[in-house]
């Protein structure tokens, strides 16, 4: 499974700091998903998609 925020983040403008304190996180367990090294829960999947103004299904593939 693979999970798309690093180019929905960019298109929004966002940086890696930006988008992980939006979204309370750490900028390390960002990098973690963005560089597939780390899966996230459904929960914090979520809050991510929010952030995003996104639904999950667009995240991953």
């Amino acid at each position: 499974m693979k999970i798309h925020i690093k180019k929905i983040r960019l298109n929004l403008g966002l940086t890696q700091e930006k988008f992980a304190e939006k979204v309370g996180i750490s900028l390390r367990y960002l990098q973690n998903i963005e560089g597939g090294d780390s899966i996230p829960r459904l929960q914090k999947l979520a809050q991510i998609a929010t952030t995003l103004n996104i639904s999950i299904h667009d995240l991953i593939d």
